[in-house]
């Protein structure tokens, strides 16, 4: 029969090396997920309403293609910080006569925020949005990545290795 130390779980591991190994992966799956993390480990986001996003990404650009169906261009607001775009949007309500009522009401007006990660980074100066026929377009420029460089290491003064 194998031995186990004290306090060690399956495997040999302790418990909380477990639980933190677990949370790890809980965390790089929403972090490569973005928002639909909590559909990833079977939970409901409550996301009616918030709007549907295609990320497309080439060699020179990233396009970014948002539903916004009923925002005018002045009711959307985007940031971007680090890896991640912020897009903060106003639908205004549909103003109604009132002779009519609401028998079904599925869209959805109000303020809304969306966060959209990017997996490369950015440069923020070369962010071009429009707003046409509903979509907004978000066009990015992927930074190129440093190729890297050899950093020397010297001794410090009046010290030998022999």
């Amino acid at each position: 029969m194998a031995e186990t130390s004290p306090g060690s779980g399956l495997g040999g591991m302790p418990p909380v090396d477990r639980v933190k190994d677990e949370v790890e992966r809980w965390w790089q799956t929403a972090r490569a997920t973005g928002e639909r993390a909590m559909e990833v480990f079977g939970l409901t986001t409550g996301r009616h309403g918030v709007p549907a996003v295609d990320i497309l990404e080439g060699p020179d650009k990233i396009v970014i293609l948002v539903d916004l169906p009923g925002v005018r261009s002045d009711g959307v607001k985007l940031s971007l910080t680090g890896h991640t775009l912020q897009i903060t949007a106003i639908r205004a309500p549909e103003s109604l006569p009132e002779t009519l009522k609401k028998v079904v009401h599925e869209r959805v007006s109000g303020p809304f925020e969306r966060s959209v990660p990017l997996l490369t980074a950015v440069d923020p100066d070369s962010v071009h949005a429009t707003l046409h026929d509903g979509v907004l377009r978000v066009e990015l420029q992927p930074v190129a990545a440093s190729a890297g460089r050899q950093i020397p290491v010297q001794g410090a003064p009046g010290t030998s290795v022999t």
